[in-house]
């Protein structure tokens, strides 16, 4: 049932809405797209998740929820910046919020890893920096 009203709630539909009328409609909407999103990241759909929980952000971008949710299921995706950016933001907003912080915390820890990583993939991988020779510049080849 709730998921119907987005069929009637559609963007070309929101953007015909004005003041109470507006309100009213994201009141109904909001909540469907957050509680979808939030089932999707529990079945591990975190595209979709990302994508409904900015559908809330397009016309609220400071909805800490959304911003939760997004950033997990940007995480999920790999998207490490991104997952970070949304979940400063909700952290900014909330900074009381235990689950973000934790969310957070974790994330931060990943990316310290995920920067190892990759400096030790890319460490030496193009030998070492040549020598000059002495004498030899660019000046020299002409």
């Amino acid at each position: 049932m709730p998921v119907q009203a987005l069929s009637y709630c559609d963007e070309d539909f929101m953007l015909q809405l004005q003041g109470p009328h507006l309100d009213k409609a994201e009141e109904v909407t909001n909540p469907v797209y957050l509680n979808m999103a939030a089932a999707q990241l529990k079945l591990g759909d975190h595209a979709a998740a990302a994508h409904n929980a900015t559908q809330v952000l397009v016309r609220d971008p400071k909805h800490i929820k959304a911003l939760f949710r997004r950033g997990k299921a940007r995480a999920g995706m790999g998207r490490t910046v991104e997952a970070l950016e949304d979940l400063g933001a909700a952290a900014a907003l909330d900074p009381d919020d235990r689950e973000i912080q934790r969310e957070l915390l974790a994330l931060k820890r990943l990316q310290r890893e995920e920067q190892k990583a990759t400096s030790a993939l890319f460490k030496g991988s193009l030998g070492p920096a040549p020598k000059p020779k002495p004498g030899g510049g660019i000046s020299d080849m002409y």
